[in-house]
This record gives C-alpha cells, sequence and structure tokens, in this order.
C-alpha cells in the first residue's frame, strides 16, 4: 500500500519539479504516471488531494498544471469513477475546484458532468 507520507513527498517534488523543471526531481513524474497508466484509482485521488493540501490558493499557474495534468489524467482514465470523488470534494476543496476549471479536454465524455459541477459552484472555466 502507498502511504499517505510517500503520497505527500511525491506532491512536494511534483510541485518543485513543476516550477524549475530541476532533473533532481524528474523521478516523479515515475510514479504520477504508473499510477495512472496502472489504474490506481486510490492512490491517483489521493495524489491529487495532497498536490490541491500543497498548493498555495493564489498560484493559479500551478493550480493549471495541477488541472491540466493529474487532474485531467484522473477524469480521463477514470471516468465518472473519478468525478464521484471530486465532485462532493470540491465544495470544501477551492483549489480542486480551481483545478478542475482549468481541465483542457473538452473532448472527454464526462465535459458535460465536469461543466455542470463548475456551474453549479458558480466557477468558470479559467
Amino acid at each position: 500500500m502507498i502511504t499517505n507520507e510517500t503520497i505527500q513527498e511525491i506532491a512536494r517534488a511534483w510541485i518543485r519539479y513543476n516550477t524549475s523543471h530541476d532533473k533532481e526531481d524528474e523521478w516523479v513524474l515515475d510514479p504520477v504516471g504508473e499510477w495512472i497508466s496502472q489504474g490506481q484509482l486510490d492512490a491517483t485521488w489521493r495524489l491529487v488531494l495532497a498536490l490541491c493540501s500543497e498548493v498555495h490558493g493564489d498560484d493559479l499557474t500551478m493550480i493549471g498544471n495541477i488541472g491540466a495534468g493529474p487532474v485531467e489524467e484522473f477524469i480521463v482514465k477514470f471516468g465518472d469513477a473519478a468525478l464521484d470523488l471530486i465532485e462532493p470534494s470540491v465544495a470544501a476543496n477551492p483549489i480542486l475546484l480551481r483545478a478542475l476549471a482549468m481541465v483542457w479536454g473538452w473532448e472527454v465524455p464526462e465535459r458535460t458532468r465536469v461543466d455542470r459541477i463548475l456551474e453549479e459552484h458558480n466557477q468558470q472555466r479559467l
């Protein structure tokens, strides 16, 4: 089982890598990609939450990276199962809501549901 400490460490390294593109943190791309490709819903979801907890609420660039990266990949891979986790969480997690607004996958079948969630929370696409 992947521990919460491991998830937080990966989230911090992912944010560092996406801030500086330092090769030292490039390793972080492997576990994130593996969890998604291997269908590890729980680990990927916990990573999304950890990323949202590590980023500052006014850092729209990083929130955009989270939305267009792990959140979008989570939705594309897991579809409604991902949105079943995201939907009840966005009311209490404004960073997750903003990240959802930055999902660029306009053609995914779940787009209508994403748009409905955003509308219900008065959040425009960013």
